[in-house]
């Protein structure tokens, strides 16, 4: 995910894109620019209470807590990239996989596309004790839009690693997510049971809608059951063209809007038996009430592949992703297959 710093978003040409995307966390640039510093560490007050929060995180191992919403465990507090909305749709994806139970073993496999902090691999390796998790994410500062006081996603991520006690069945693999990967991991015919790929599509570059089509297919086929956001289809209007990435998913969308119109068709267009649901979704980019601009919302989509493969090597996707296993200056402690796959 992109992030900015306080003085970026006075000086560069990008400006009206950052101010919607602080608009996302109901902020203007204001409360980054005049919110008061912290006498002693320099810090703005958002940027105190995370660096709080790391520490706490520190001292706490093996003493992560988790809160119940209904019946869906959740760890508390959120974490990570859009925080707010994690408990929410962690919710959606646990009573999804709640289903699966009995049916599946609970002893799965799971990778989870740009993982962030953590927030979603740490959850499912805790509410399913047998669960064996891949969390893929390119590492650095991450998680809020400030820079100053962060710290890289990776080291956080360690440390809810340890905080929450799954450090047996929680793998770190540093790299980018590429298209190439999904294409590799198939001629390999190595697959998993489930995969998050949650906020992740809009940061492709694919050219065409054919080409668009042929990478996600490819990416459904490496799982029985895959976790999908793809990026909000709007009104193809001027906010439409503000998302990141929207010069391209407007070729890939090619007119229409119903996202899982747009999944189903990629599939069907590749002759794979499928079954798409959609299991909720969030609010995302507010709209201009005053431009009689609605809200948007994110869904989430589960697709579920009635042919898909059986093996899974947690070797052989470290080798396929290239998994540096290291960030500066430090490197990452769960950075390689601890379990037995």
């Amino acid at each position: 995910h992109q992030h900015f710093s306080p003085d970026s978003i006075k000086t560069t040409p990008q400006r009206h894109k950052q101010v919607a995307y602080l608009a996302v966390f109901g902020l203007g640039t204001h409360d980054v620019e005049n919110k008061p510093r912290d006498t002693v560490s320099g810090l703005g007050p958002v940027e105190a209470k995370e660096e709080r929060e790391w520490k706490e995180a520190k001292e706490q191992t093996g003493k992560g807590k988790v809160q119940q919403l209904g019946n869906v465990p959740y760890l508390d507090p959120p974490f990570g990239y859009n925080k707010k909305r994690n408990v929410e749709r962690w919710k959606m994806i646990y009573l999804s996989m709640l289903d699966d139970i009995g049916v599946i073993s609970d002893d799965f496999s799971l990778v989870d596309y740009g993982a962030d902090e953590g927030y979603f691999s740490i959850s499912a390796a805790h509410a399913f004790p047998k669960g064996k998790v891949i969390a893929v994410d390119m590492g650095g500062v991450g998680g809020s839009i400030w820079k100053k006081g962060g710290h890289d996603v990776l080291k956080v991520q360690e440390s809810k690693i340890k905080q929450y006690a799954v450090r047996e069945r929680v793998a770190i693999c540093q790299t980018e997510v590429k298209p190439k990967h999904f294409f590799e991991l198939s001629d390999k015919s190595t697959g998993h049971d489930y995969q998050f790929v949650l906020s992740v599509f809009h940061w492709f570059t694919m050219e065409t809608r054919a080409e668009f089509e042929s990478v996600l297919v490819k990416l459904f086929k490496n799982a029985k059951t895959t976790f999908i956001e793809l990026p909000i289809a709007g009104d193809f209007g001027p906010r439409f063209m503000k998302q990141v990435g929207s010069k391209y998913f407007v070729k890939w969308y090619d007119g229409r809007s119903d996202i899982q119109q747009i999944i189903g068709d990629s599939l069907k267009a590749h002759n794979v038996a499928h079954k798409v649901t959609k299991i909720g979704s969030v609010k995302w980019l507010p709209g201009d009430k005053s431009k009689g601009e609605k809200d948007w919302d994110r869904e989430l989509y589960r697709v579920e592949l009635f042919d898909s493969p059986e093996s899974f090597n947690c070797q052989k996707h470290f080798d396929v992703y290239g998994c540096a296993g290291v960030t500066k200056p430090e490197p990452v402690e769960f950075s390689k297959c601890r379990f037995d796959w």
